[in-house]
């Protein structure tokens, strides 16, 4: 079922459209007209992540909590062995108290009278990450979550932005910090705190640069018996700083506050079906980055409602053993590994006899059919004889999967949602919003959008003129349509850019709206559809944010290169690239390589010569320090300049909008396969 044909209804204006210059009116969610949720439903005295916390102990300490796969004798691993919520408070209590009695959180006052006790957290996803969560969050300290794929240079810039002088890592990420503080680059960092056992070599090392080594039992050891006092924790206190990736510009530390995650995690309760509720017996596993705000949402929901989250083994590839192991209920992950599995289970579909294979195609068809009409998931008898595998393929407990990041196949979610059994939300959202700002309802069996606003949040879209999007376009059938950048506004919305206003006011207007730089359209349900981006910038399947006009400039560098126009298919994990070569260059760069052929006509068209070019601007690009997502995979070679079609601006820029329409044929060409 497409987007058009959805009867579901999720959003309303609070206005005329007519009254509202350059933008459409605010939209809300239906039902939340009057008010935007700042609370948690199950927890309406609530406005700050300590009091859930404080919450979730009283009221489920003897539930497993969080868990790791044992490490058998002959290191192999086994099974998942949780710690129970009492025993995660106590941890949490004696090591908050051992943070207090070393020292090891002063309160730095750097800008704006803000007084902030920093602690840094440098690791993949694990248990004790999540210790050192809550810790933070019962003793009104600020986590920094640090991504190792940030870089170095960028690395550093966090630790010298924040002053922070205590940093909590796995043992692996010790040797990292070492040479960091033998460089100098560790800004005012004195402490590390190692979760796992080190050595005393390593301490020795640490110390030698002025850096104090403890194991984090150490820490623990050095609290009991202290005598603490919980401090009062207030909703707009800054609870995390989340690092931007930093792909075009220095990474900026956006401040969620405590009153964030709450209006989230309660909006998304409510948002994606006030019918459908987490309990203390879901299962989470944990492995998308804990420093992005995806996961630490989805792990902040299991938290709140006391359920149980089971982190991965460190191994993406071992992924498939870690879902066998734990049996998740509630599953959170990106486009690229659905596609995987998707492509894994069809494979499989292929490789059956043909009576199987027609019992297989029966089934699937009779399942897309019922959840088109009627939104059901499960099937009494194909259930039990054709997508149990497939199931069991996720552990066979899933009952909620949600996707993100970027987009997916109308064709291939749906089939997953059947395969699966269970309802699958589409999301969207970015860091600045706390994550979720939109949702599709589990009860809507449409696709190709993300749903509607999510009940802490309000939004609108503004006139993108230059793009030609407005909030007075119409679709072909003279319908409302209205087309614009999303624009976000409620509790749900981050604190401002640390040590950045110039930024936090590019992101944030006077009246209190962020502005995304994402372009929606939304329909007559209420609904969003993301269509483009304000500025050039675009996200793969996978996540990763790609700047195209960077890419360019690199591969411009290339004597071979006289023009270029790089794509990125949001559905896609890769790029496309449309080339027009120093026709001169290229004609001697082929001949280099044994081919006599002299007529750019001809060699536009020669698939060996396309080849050879398409290998040296990869060399090109990984010499210049690309990432690997970011070097074109295909390309098309034009004969004639891109101005010969009135592409280029009167400086020779290229005018993107036009080009991607009028290249739209050839990069659906270089899309397939």
């Amino acid at each position: 079922m497409g987007a058009s044909e959805s009867k579901f209804m999720y959003a309303t204006p609070l206005g005329d459209f007519d009254k509202f210059k350059g933008e459409t009116p605010p939209f809300r969610r239906i039902g939340h007209e009057n008010f935007l949720v700042d609370r948690l439903p199950r927890q309406p005295e609530t406005n700050n992540f300590q009091e859930m916390m404080l919450h979730t102990f009283k009221n489920h300490g003897s539930k497993p909590a969080l868990g790791t796969r044992v490490k058998n004798p002959d290191g192999t691993l086994g099974e998942y062995k949780f710690k129970t919520y009492d025993e995660v408070r106590e941890i949490c209590y004696k090591f908050g108290a051992g943070i207090q009695f070393l020292k090891l959180a002063p309160k730095i006052n750097e800008w704006k009278d803000m007084n902030l006790s920093f602690m840094g957290v440098y690791s993949k996803n694990r248990e004790e990450y999540t210790i050192c969560d809550i810790t933070s969050s019962l003793f009104g300290h600020v986590i920094v979550p640090i991504y190792d794929t940030l870089g170095p240079d960028a690395v550093q810039f966090v630790f010298e932005q924040t002053n922070l002088t205590t940093i909590y890592c796995s043992n692996n990420y010790i040797g990292v910090l070492t040479k960091s503080a033998k460089e100098k680059k560790l800004g005012r960092v004195a402490n590390i705190v190692v979760w796992d056992p080190y050595t005393p070599e390593e301490k020795k090392e640490l110390e030698s640069s002025g850096v104090t080594l403890y194991s984090m039992q150490e820490v623990v050891t050095a609290g009991e018996g202290v005598q603490i006092k919980l401090p009062k924790v207030k909703p707009d206190d800054v609870m995390v700083f989340s690092y931007t990736s930093g792909t075009t510009s220095t990474p900026k530390a956006a401040m969620l506050t405590h009153v964030n995650f709450i209006s989230a995690l309660g909006g998304v309760e409510v948002g994606a079906d006030p019918g459908f509720s987490f309990n203390s017996d879901d299962i989470h596993l944990s492995y998308l980055p804990l420093a992005h705000i995806y996961d630490r949402l989805a792990c902040s929901y299991m938290l709140c409602v006391g359920g149980r989250i089971g982190y991965y083994s460190g191994d993406i590839l071992k992924i498939k053993e870690d879902i066998q192991a734990l049996k998740p209920t509630f599953f959170t992950s990106v486009p690229r590994l659905y596609n995987k599995i998707y492509d894994g289970i069809m494979d499989g579909i292929k490789q059956q006899g043909a009576v199987k294979k027609m019992l297989i195609n029966t089934a699937i068809s009779t399942k897309l059919e019922n959840l088109a009409k009627k939104c059901t998931f499960s099937h009494g008898l194909y259930d039990s004889i054709v997508f149990k595998k497939m199931r069991e393929a996720l552990g066979g407990q899933m009952r909620f999967m949600t996707t993100s990041a970027a987009p997916i196949s109308a064709e291939r979610l749906n089939f997953l949602k059947i395969a699966m059994s269970c309802p699958i939300v589409e999301a969207y959202g970015q860091t600045e919003s706390t994550g979720a700002s939109f949702m599709t309802h589990t009860q809507d069996p449409s696709v190709g959008h993300v749903g509607g606003i999510n009940p802490a949040c309000e939004f609108k879209l503004v006139d993108v003129p230059d793009m030609k999007y407005t909030s007075q376009d119409r679709n072909e059938k003279g319908e409302r349509c209205p087309r614009g950048e999303i624009c976000l506004r409620g509790p749900m919305i981050f604190r401002g850019y640390y040590k950045d206003d110039e930024k936090t006011k590019e992101a944030i207007d006077s009246e209190g709206w962020l502005h995304t730089g994402d372009v929606g359209m939304v329909d007559s349900t209420g609904r969003l559809k993301i269509i483009d981006r304000k500025k050039n910038i675009f996200k793969l399947a996978h996540g990763e944010y790609v700047a195209p006009e960077k890419i360019e400039t690199v591969l411009m560098r290339s004597k071979l290169i006289a023009e270029i126009y790089v794509y990125g298919d949001s559905l896609q994990t890769y790029c496309v690239m449309i080339v027009v070569p120093n026709w001169p260059e290229f004609i001697s760069f082929c001949k280099s390589k044994g081919k006599t052929e002299e007529d750019p006509e001809k060699l536009a068209q020669d698939k060996e010569a396309i080849g050879w070019l398409l290998a040296e601007l990869d060399r090109v690009g990984r010499v210049e320090g690309l990432h690997g997502f970011e070097i074109p995979k295909k390309l098309f070679l034009r004969k004639d300049s891109f101005g010969t079609d009135g592409l280029l601006t009167g400086t020779l820029k290229l005018k993107r909008n036009e080009a991607k329409e009028f290249c739209r044929e050839i990069i659906q060409e270089l899309y397939k396969d």
